[in-house]
């Protein structure tokens, strides 16, 4: 099972962003935290939290480039951390981030992990145009992108 849930940063505290109704602090960089549990394992979390639009806008390079070639390496926008994405045989996927001292590494089917994220990186990015991100057309780009993945067969 995967669950994703994208926050934002508001002072010191995490919120959903289909929960966040006030004006984001700053529209160009906007902080948060994607939570990605696979199977119980938690891949990305709070502690890993960076700008969020960027983190996102990431993902859906990897799962492009996961398209024609077997690897992607995402790096963070403001941190020194790469979320690397492997492509398996049968269908699998690996992910792995590597932290100071320690790598988080989870496997799932690669098309559970895409019909898991793409909706949730459509939700975040929907919402994010609501309250005003400063990224509106890019935004609506990365929708029309999410809609290809979201019909790419994944095998």
């Amino acid at each position: 099972m995967i669950t994703v849930t994208s926050l934002l940063k508001i002072g010191e505290e995490f919120v959903p962003v289909e929960q966040w109704h006030g004006p984001l602090a700053e529209p160009d960089y906007v902080d948060g935290a994607i939570e990605l549990v696979v199977d119980g394992v938690a891949i990305l979390d709070q502690g890993v939290w960076d700008l969020v639009d960027f983190l996102w806008e990431g993902i859906v390079e990897a799962l492009e480039a996961l398209q024609a070639r077997d690897a992607f390496d995402m790096p963070f926008p403001d941190q020194p951390l790469d979320l690397r994405f492997r492509r398996l045989p049968r269908g699998r996927l690996r992910l792995v981030l590597d932290l100071p001292g320690v790598a988080r590494a989870v496997e799932c089917a690669l098309e559970e992990f895409v019909a898991a994220v793409v909706p949730a990186a459509a939700s975040f990015f929907g919402h994010l145009m609501r309250l005003g991100g400063a990224h509106g057309p890019t935004d609506q780009a990365v929708l029309a992108r999410l809609a290809g993945l979201a019909e790419h067969r994944w095998q």
